[in-house]
């Protein structure tokens, strides 16, 4: 919400009329162009709009950011409707710390004249690919290991264990010909 008459108003450049902004066009003799990307922006309604929403997110930003040290915070959005402020931190300790700060900084913001009754902390998600690891080359199995493996499986009776060690002796005896 915007600063009420009664508390303290953040401070925002004071604004420049188009006759300060303008320059003359080089194109059309008699026209008038911005001087600036911030001045374009506020020539067409939309744009004036976004760029009064980002200075809001951005104050609001920057009055939380030095009250509370906190560097690597984003004022997502500033949903009015809900009275909901929607803040992204780089990462879950973060926002564990601002979550716990919760009433502390709505407090600060009402006294700063943004009327806010909820906080929504979210971390900032980075989809890492995930590692690849290299697989190690297995060592073969000596032949006195073999040869005990396949007495093992002989004393077995017939199931699953005793088809994996005879799988084993076998892959095994074809490696270490290889």
């Amino acid at each position: 919400m915007p600063p009420s008459s009664s508390s303290r108003p953040i401070a925002t450049p004071a604004k420049k009329t188009a006759a300060q902004t303008a320059v003359p066009s080089r194109n059309k003799p008699g026209k008038l162009r911005a001087a600036t990307a911030v001045d374009w922006l506020g020539q067409d309604l939309s744009f004036a709009q976004l760029a009064r929403q980002t200075e809001r997110l951005l104050a609001i930003q920057t009055l939380i950011s030095k009250q509370f040290k906190l560097p690597h915070l984003s004022v997502v959005k500033a949903d009015e409707a809900e009275s909901t402020l929607i803040l992204m931190v780089s990462n879950a300790g973060q926002a564990a710390k601002l979550r716990q700060l919760e009433p502390e900084v709505l407090k600060f913001l009402c006294h700063s004249g943004w009327e806010f009754s909820r906080i929504k902390v979210r971390p900032q998600t980075v989809f890492a690919p995930p590692a690849v690891t290299k697989s190690l080359p297995r060592p073969p199995i000596s032949s006195k290991s073999l040869q005990s493996i396949a007495d093992s499986s002989d004393t077995l009776p017939d199931g699953p264990i005793k088809r994996a060690l005879a799988n084993l002796a076998k892959h095994s005896k074809e490696r270490s010909a290889n």
